[in-house]
């Protein structure tokens, strides 16, 4: 199995190892909005998505991002429009896109770094809601820059700026 390229909304990411913020260039001022900076006793940064931000706007992040793309939604996610998981807290939206349940059928929440890389940070956690090539191969990951910056002008859901292209796998 190769590594692809993929699109994935973190929901926990960290600095590089030995940073102590995120790589600047690579992160707008409405994406580090929509997370809380917490610092934990290991001294480690995080930044958590704020749940209301997440919560109030995935659904139709979803249909938005499908219907952009050309792409019909049930087919790539095994969901009808109508009937993607509603739920009211983190915890639940952690269940309800937990790898398992959905046979590793996008939409589903991932963790690891290097399960998902993408530039200026580490995603800890992260939503994955698409899964492009498996034959990707990048010499630099500039391009994948590009196509966040275009993708969050062009959508007018919130979560659209807070999209990272990276390679998974």
């Amino acid at each position: 199995m190769g590594q692809g390229i993929g699109a994935a909304i973190p929901l926990i990411l960290s600095p590089y190892q030995n940073e102590k913020t995120l790589g600047v260039p690579y992160f707008d001022a409405d994406f580090i909005k929509s997370y809380e900076r917490s610092e934990l006793d290991t001294g480690h940064i995080v930044y958590s998505i704020k749940r209301d931000v997440l919560l109030g706007n995935y659904n139709d992040f979803l249909v938005e991002f499908y219907d952009l793309i050309g792409e019909k939604l049930e087919f790539e996610t095994d969901f009808k429009p109508d009937v993607v998981p509603v739920v009211d807290t983190f915890e639940d939206f952690l269940e309800a896109f937990e790898r398992d349940r959905r046979n590793a059928t996008v939409p589903v929440v991932g963790e690891g770094g290097l399960s998902f890389s993408m530039l200026g940070g580490s995603c800890d956690v992260y939503w994955r809601f698409y899964s492009g090539s498996w034959k990707a191969y990048l010499e630099t990951y500039c391009t994948l820059v590009h196509f966040e910056r275009i993708l969050a002008k062009a959508m007018s859901n919130p979560l659209g700026k807070l999209v990272k292209f990276g390679m998974s796998g």
